[in-house]
């Protein structure tokens, strides 16, 4: 893990996420807040029911959350909204999944237990 939090400093970045796998299946989704000198595990840690993904080729740097349980993924990914730039990807959050939809196309959802 400590390879992991020194790329994320290396790269700026405050927040990370971490899969764990269990029999090579996708298991647990955790999240870590990361500092300069430190970094903690942030909760809940979420096991995965179901996962699927189509690939995509454009790759946007912003996101938009929507729906209920938006206000739980801005504070484990750490960011604000950012508001409705056009090239963006947008995580419609339930309370036991995310479904992520770039210009309109599902492109992944996760299912939470």
């Amino acid at each position: 893990m400590d390879d992991v939090v020194e790329r994320a400093r290396l790269l700026g970045k405050r927040r990370i996420a971490v899969i764990h796998s269990k029999g090579g299946k996708v298991s647990e989704l955790h999240f870590a807040r990361v500092g300069a000198s430190s970094w903690d595990w942030l909760e809940p840690a979420l096991t995965i029911k179901s996962a699927k993904a189509t690939p995509a080729k454009e790759r946007p740097e912003c996101a938009r959350l929507t729906g209920p349980g938006a206000p739980q993924w801005r504070e484990l990914l750490g960011m604000a909204d950012s508001g409705d730039s056009g090239d963006e990807v947008t995580l419609e959050c339930g309370k036991k999944s995310v479904r992520f939809t770039l210009n309109g196309k599902a492109v992944a959802e996760l299912v939470f237990e």
